[in-house]
């Protein structure tokens, strides 16, 4: 995603940056006091993913907060100073939930399609704040799984089969999200689902919705986002069969040294060497034959022989 009024957020796996593709932007701050950032990713189901949010700006008068929906569900509210990452549905004191990728290839009805909230789509809305301060941290109480995770009654969309869910939980995760892909020199993150922190949003500054549409790749490439992959060279007819021509040369020379003539007189000896010499010419003539017909790489009917 490009860097937008000094923030810049991505999307990750395994430390990986996923390669975005076809960036797009929507101002609406006159209308909705907010702009729209999107660009397409290709999800990869059974992977883990994070959201990273960097922000550049110089002295950083506001502090800012980013919500995380998935696939429209509110996931968390974080307070970021510099830089951090979200990654997960804080549970309870004791666990989180991991962002995932998974597949979704069950039926559904519908009125399900026209009730429930889109699919393949990640959202990052960063906002700012006034005064904020922080306070004692704050007993964290369990909670429970959004609905719209809980269920199955998510859409099946003909060209999206991934889901953005949760995953299993993980035991004793670091809750301020110090471990960063890059240098900064900054605050640790606040977590508004660890710490108390009062603020105060304000209202008249647009927030800045980055947007990541995702989908597997191969769909992406059907629907024409991401290049479509080279077709391969197709094999020559020479070098399609393994192999070189038979040895024919190799077979004749070998049956023209027999001395069998010594068993033959003069006329005899004369006829053999006539017939030898034609049937080593035909035997060339019939393997040369069978040689271009399989380097056709076509049987009678047509289809291409994978053998």
């Amino acid at each position: 995603m490009p860097i937008f009024e000094d923030f810049e957020i991505w999307v990750e796996i395994e430390d990986e940056r996923l390669p975005e593709h076809v960036a797009s932007f929507e101002d609406l701050r006159s209308s909705e006091n907010k702009v729209k950032i999107n660009c397409y990713i290709a999800s990869e189901a059974g992977k883990e993913f994070e959201i990273c949010v960097v922000d550049n700006r110089r002295g950083r008068n506001n502090l800012v907060f980013t919500d995380v929906f998935l696939d429209g569900a509110l996931m968390t509210r974080r307070y970021i100073e510099g830089s951090g990452r979200i990654g997960t549905y804080i549970r309870d004191s004791q666990s989180q939930l991991p962002f995932l990728f998974q597949e979704f290839n069950q039926p559904i009805s519908v009125k399900q399609q026209i009730s429930t909230r889109r699919t393949g789509e990640i959202k990052a809305c960063v906002g700012f704040l006034r005064n904020a301060q922080k306070t004692a941290p704050r007993k964290i109480t369990p909670r429970p799984i959004p609905s719209h995770f809980a269920s199955n009654e998510r859409p099946e969309d003909v060209s999206i089969r991934h889901l953005a869910t949760l995953g299993d939980p993980g035991i004793g995760r670091n809750y301020l999200f110090h471990r960063l892909a890059f240098e900064v020199s900054s605050l640790v993150p606040l977590s508004s689902d660890l710490e108390r922190v009062s603020t105060v949003i304000l209202t008249n500054l647009p927030t800045f919705e980055f947007i990541f549409l995702y989908a597997p790749e191969h769909l992406l490439r059907s629907m024409g986002i991401i290049e479509p992959l080279p077709p391969s060279d197709p094999p020559s007819p020479m070098t399609s069969i393994s192999g070189d021509l038979p040895e024919v040369e190799e077979e004749q020379q070998q049956s023209m040294t027999d001395d069998d003539c010594t068993y033959l007189d003069a006329e005899e000896s004369y006829l053999y060497r006539q017939l030898r010499e034609k049937i080593a010419t035909r035997r060339r003539t019939a393997a040369q034959r069978q040689h271009a017909t399989a380097g056709s790489g076509l049987n009678s009917d047509g289809f291409t022989s994978l053998l």
